[in-house]
């Protein structure tokens, strides 16, 4: 298969697939086609991912010096040339964020990449179909516009003691997450902001277990986009270092410590597949972290009752569809 890892599942009955001859297909629960087509020539650079263009749904992907999209409904096919192959795109909101420059950032209006200047130290994080892009800086937030200018940052909610020590290090739909060091200068904190449409405001805040002022911290939302593992990004210099992990749920407003530094493998609409000091394991807001036995797969989504699988073989990758399997159970610690 091409560089188009990840499926996209869309309404929890049908899947978006890129296939070994670059055909971009919408199938249903049952394996039969919805509808496909070639994929544009280039390499793959992106994930083929379920976004909006335009107020509509579509299935799009980073290919060549192209962003290419499908939309949902019925295959429409639509697509926008982008300064470069190597034009980083990102899908944090509910439309694609596109970086043209060092200071700029587009999204798509009306089928056309639409520019936002971004202040100097601040970081886009999510582009919207309403034509505003979230950004955020130790100093504060902006929700930009093409066409305007920035104006001053507005403040956090909840500042760090020093603000430039606050770190911007992803986002997830509304919600922006920040991390500064705790107010006992020992640990980390994740602060959860939201996008409320009037302003971005505090939602949440938690210690990061196991992670250090100074730590690097890498986030894994879940497809669902309503919890998300964050965890210390181990150094070449120190493996050991990559202590901190957590999982945090924003619809509890929790941080709920794993139990031990998580190398993650995959993460869906309600689990996480990883390794935690060397066991398999698959984590939850919904169910107790549980040990997974030698024969259960790592479930790349579930479409319906059935399971998204990947495999490989002689070179070949191959995407099954599988039902439950209720004779293995997972073992809870």
């Amino acid at each position: 298969m091409p560089e188009a890892k990840k499926v996209a599942v869309v309404d929890g009955t049908k899947v978006g697939i890129v296939t070994a001859d670059r055909q971009v297909a919408l199938v249903d629960d049952q394996g039969s086609t919805v509808w496909s087509h070639h994929l544009p020539g280039g390499t793959v650079r992106s994930p083929l991912t379920l976004t909006m263009i335009d107020n509509s749904r579509a299935l799009a992907i980073h290919v060549g010096d192209r962003l290419a999209w499908w939309m949902v409904d019925d295959g429409t096919e639509g697509g926008v040339a982008l300064p470069s192959e190597t034009a980083p795109i990102t899908w944090r909101g509910d439309t694609p964020l596109i970086g043209t420059s060092t200071d700029t950032v587009a999204l798509i209006q009306a089928g056309q990449l639409a520019t936002v200047k971004v202040p100097q130290g601040a970081t886009a994080v999510s582009a919207w179909t309403d034509g505003h892009v979230n950004a955020g800086a130790p100093t504060g937030w902006w929700q930009l516009k093409p066409g305007q200018e920035a104006g001053n940052a507005h403040p956090w909610e909840t500042p760090a003691s020093k603000p430039e020590t606050l770190t911007v290090i992803d986002a997830m739909g509304p919600a922006i997450a920040t991390v500064h060091p705790s107010s006992t200068g020992k640990g980390l904190e994740v602060v959860i902001h939201q996008d409320t449409g009037d302003g971005i405001h505090r939602l949440m805040a938690g210690q990061v277990p196991g992670a250090k002022p100074g730590d690097a911290l890498n986030w894994f939302p879940s497809s669902s986009r309503t919890w998300a593992i964050v965890a210390t990004r181990p150094t070449s210099a120190d493996k050991k270092a990559a202590e901190g992990r957590a999982l945090v749920d924003l619809q509890r407003g929790t941080v709920t410590d794993l139990g031990g530094p998580l190398s993650v493998a995959s993460v869906i609409a309600d689990r996480a597949f990883g390794t935690i000091n060397g066991q398999r394991v698959v984590v939850s807001p919904d169910a107790p972290t549980g040990l997974m036995s030698p024969s259960e797969s790592v479930v790349e989504e579930v479409l319906g009752r059935n399971a998204l699988v990947r495999s490989s073989s002689n070179g070949q990758e191959r995407i099954w569809l599988l039902p439950p399997n209720p004779a293995v159970p997972t073992v809870k610690k």
